[in-house]
């Protein structure tokens, strides 16, 4: 009797390979619900700064020839975030390998602009006094001031808010794959390199196993004689 010896082997101990299988599907899970989040969080910061950009004009030109000095910050914080991400997003989306779509240069944007909206919204928020009624005791131009300041302030922190746990969880998954050995700095958040978090523990066996496959199918089995 004959035994052939390598092949089937391989190809049982490759498919009991954990990482083989369930590896892609937790890498395609994390990146789909990531670019999800990425994608929401900079559609509500456009969206919000477009806002914040109107009412902060609208309170200037209500004020004229004076202003507040948190409006005027409330608008070039609205412009700047809109003269950063819009180009940053499109450009990543046309055109790779270049450094606007790079990860530390999306790290470094967020990080500035959740810092200048923390700042605009407390800004704005400390004109408005605690526990005053924008209906009450007013007339129709401070009232109208009033509600414009509330609205400012509240856009701020909304925007502030996804803008920093955008950055935290970026900044999460690429220190994990920093550490894990893979150049993720100066790639994309789409090329999907940082969410090669498990190291490079999490590839090596299931790559290992291919190799062996591939050895096996190119080698044949060895025969040995088991007995008369």
């Amino acid at each position: 009797m004959l035994v052939a010896v390598g092949g089937p082997h391989t190809l049982l101990q490759l498919g009991r390979t954990p990482y083989a299988s369930k590896n892609p599907q937790f890498s395609a899970f994390t990146m789909a619900w990531f670019m999800t989040f990425r994608l929401a969080t900079f559609a509500t910061a456009i969206l919000f700064s477009f806002l914040v950009m109107a009412l902060s004009a609208a309170l200037i030109a209500l004020t004229a020839p004076v202003y507040y000095q948190f409006s005027g910050f409330s608008l070039f914080t609205s412009l700047f975030t809109m003269l950063i991400l819009i180009p940053m997003f499109v450009v990543d989306v046309l055109r790779k390998q270049t450094f606007v779509s790079y990860v530390i240069t999306e790290v470094v944007a967020s990080s500035v602009l959740w810092i200048f909206w923390l700042s605009s919204a407390a800004y704005a928020a400390s004109f408005f006094p605690e526990g005053s009624n924008c209906d009450f005791g007013f007339d129709d131009r401070f009232s109208a001031e009033c509600h414009e300041i509330q609205a400012i302030t509240a856009f701020g922190f909304l925007t502030w808010l996804p803008l920093m746990a955008y950055t935290g969880v970026l900044l999460w998954y690429t220190v994990r794959a920093h550490m894990a050995g893979h150049k993720v700095w100066t790639t994309s958040a789409r090329d999907g390199v940082i969410f090669l978090s498990s190291a490079k523990s999490a590839e090596e066996p299931a790559s290992h196993a291919l190799d062996a496959f591939a050895k096996d199918v190119e080698t044949p089995p060895q025969q040995i004689p088991v007995g008369l």
